[in-house]
């Protein structure tokens, strides 16, 4: 990936991009049992999407229920812990204060 199109990649997400951690499921009780590091972008635009994830090469969009009256949003993910802490790691420079903070929460948590 070039720097260029990833610095471009940062920006994006600094403004429509968020970090979280899943929660899923599992076990006999059906209590929380798995968490991970998830990073995420939603939008109307498809096109963007296929920008971010022919940049990244994590090309994981989807097609969200479209809401009444609203335009078609999709979303882009990784939910692959290693793809997702070693895209945290290189965006970390880029990314405003908020942001960083939610990284480093992260990398300390789930590395």
């Amino acid at each position: 990936m070039n720097s260029r199109d990833f610095l471009w990649f940062c920006g994006l997400f600094e403004g429509e991009g968020c970090f979280y951690v899943q929660k899923s499921k599992g076990g006999k009780d059906n209590r929380i049992s798995y968490r991970y590091p998830k990073m995420q972008i939603n939008m109307t635009d498809r096109d963007v999407l296929e920008r971010v994830a022919e940049i990244t090469s994590i090309s994981t969009i989807y097609k969200r229920k479209p809401r009444p009256r609203r335009k078609q949003q999709y979303s882009w993910y990784v939910n692959r812990t290693a793809d997702v802490l070693a895209l945290m790691k290189q965006m970390l420079p880029h990314m405003g204060e908020r942001r960083s903070a939610k990284i480093e929460e992260l990398l300390q948590e789930f590395e």
